[in-house]
């Protein structure tokens, strides 16, 4: 007699009943409940969440609230998914962003830590469907306040500001609530904005490893007192911390030194140098190996001299800054505000270091 193993086998529990109509969880609202709570269309809400022109303030008003009150959060990652499948290869244009800096005598190209940020902001933003426009910036509150409107109203929403290097553009009014805005560098005083920036101190711990490996123990900092200050004294407190933690190593400063209005150039730079005799030099730009070249002080053997902004075409070593990366990567960070309709300033703002790297020129002696 054949016999079925099942009937050996455990029988299965029941299975529990459905859960009662008001525990089941509620869908999770849509554009389209969104839209039908305001009164509006499906576009009109996907701009106001947005943050695109062409919705007045009451519709804008009423589909957040609308939006608030269903639970309807938009993800952004999504929308930029669905975006990229509507476009083609070539990705089409969508909007123009601003990319400010102050008026210079000479052409962008003159300048390499500026034409890099264009050029990466520039490329980048072709990457994405956006054009970047040079906008420069003028020195009054007024005159800048006058600009805000005018991007405003082509329709900008969106600004890179470039290293603001001169005092008067430290304090911007440029009707902010208006914009997603980012800065490059650290130059801005008010308002407060989100920015992307070299690390600065780890750039420094990187150089001063490199100095003491290579036998140097008397640092000498030739930097304007008012650019250590604008960097809020990363490098002078890196060197500090340094020597405080190394044994022999001491270091002198330039600014410290020679006061006044002649405090930072050759002259000063020299007496400086034949009071302190420091063995290497940290210095910002071409001026220091410029000034040792034109006294006929012979680099490496006499002095070494480092450079924390080190760029093609010079003899420097020291840090290099990728420029290039520091434009996009402020094109990526103004691109998702865009995407998340974040405007105005920020009580925090969220910053992005990025790490330089190592140049090995011809002005230090080789590693010990």
């Amino acid at each position: 007699m054949r016999t079925s193993c099942n009937r050996y086998m455990p029988k299965a529990p029941p299975s529990p009943p459905p859960p009662p109509p008001s525990s089941r969880s509620k869908s999770r609202p849509n554009i389209r409940a969104v839209a039908r709570e305001a009164g509006v269309s499906v576009a009109t809400v996907s701009r106001a969440l947005r943050g695109l022109g062409h919705v007045d303030k009451d519709t804008n008003k009423r589909v957040r609230a609308a939006a608030q009150k269903l639970g309807y959060i938009r993800n952004p990652l999504l929308a930029s998914a669905f975006s990229l499948m509507r476009q083609s290869d070539a990705p089409s244009y969508r909007e123009t962003i601003g990319f400010l800096s102050v008026e210079l005598p000479n052409p962008i190209e003159y300048y390499p830590w500026l034409f890099g940020v264009w050029q990466g902001a520039q490329k980048r933003a072709a990457s994405l469907g956006y054009r970047v426009e040079s906008i420069v910036l003028p020195a009054s509150a007024k005159a800048q306040y006058s600009l805000g409107r005018q991007l405003h109203m082509r329709g900008i929403r969106s600004l890179v500001l470039s290293p603001l290097v001169r005092p008067e553009y430290h304090h911007l009014n440029l009707n902010w609530e208006k914009f997603a805005a980012v800065e490059v560098g650290h130059s801005l005083h008010t308002p407060t904005l989100p920015r992307v920036d070299r690390r600065l101190t780890d750039d420094m711990q990187l150089a001063l490893a490199k100095l003491h490996a290579r036998g140097y123990r008397h640092i000498g900092l030739a930097l304007r007192d008012e650019d250590e200050a604008r960097r809020h004294w990363d490098i002078l407190s890196s060197c500090l911390l340094f020597a405080r933690r190394t044994p022999q190593v001491r270091i002198t400063c330039l600014f410290e030194d020679e006061r006044g209005s002649d405090g930072y150039s050759p002259s000063a730079f020299l007496r400086w140098l034949r009071k302190r005799k420091p063995d290497v030099i940290i210095g910002n730009g071409p001026d220091v190996l410029n000034w040792l070249d034109a006294a006929n002080i012979s680099v490496p053997a006499k002095v070494g001299v480092c450079r924390i902004d080190c760029v093609a075409g010079r003899r420097e070593s020291g840090l290099q800054i990728n420029y290039e990366n520091l434009g996009q990567t402020a094109i990526d960070l103004v691109t998702s505000f865009l995407e998340r309709g974040t405007f105005s300033t920020f009580p925090e703002r969220p910053i992005l270091s990025l790490p330089s790297s190592w140049f090995e020129g011809d002005t230090l002696r080789p590693q010990e």
